[in-house]
């Protein structure tokens, strides 16, 4: 369980990492700033959840596809695309909508302190 914890934690940071891609370096060293505190106020705390998953299996449908090689013959059930749902327990951090947007409003007030604008852009002269 620890470890699914931990995976989690670390997927939510490279999501987080990918969707700050666009930001500015201002922007991230103002958010890097605000995540400490955020990480004190609202620390992860996990609870299991069920969800329901979708997932595409293949299943033989019945058929068969036959190749002819020389005097040999080899067949092969056909398979169909067909979709699955499975219910499965997954952990879920409840503190992480926010933790986000008291990341998100603080490095915005940051950048509009330091630079004038809530995205940290540098104004254009």
């Amino acid at each position: 369980m620890a470890l699914r914890k931990l995976f989690l934690l670390a997927t939510t940071v490279m999501v987080a990492t990918l969707l700050s891609a666009c930001a500015t370096p201002q922007y991230l060293a103002n958010e890097a700033q605000c995540e400490p505190k955020a990480l004190r106020e609202y620390p992860p705390e996990y609870e299991s959840r069920w969800v329901t998953r979708s997932y595409q299996e293949y299943v033989h449908d019945g058929g068969y596809r036959c190749v002819h090689e020389g005097k040999y013959k080899t067949c092969k059930p056909t398979l169909v695309p067909v979709q699955v749902y499975r219910n499965t327990l997954e952990d879920f951090d409840i503190n992480q909508g926010a933790r986000d947007t008291l990341i998100r409003a603080c490095t915005r007030q940051r950048c509009v302190e330091q630079m004038g604008n809530p995205d940290c852009k540098v104004p254009q002269r």
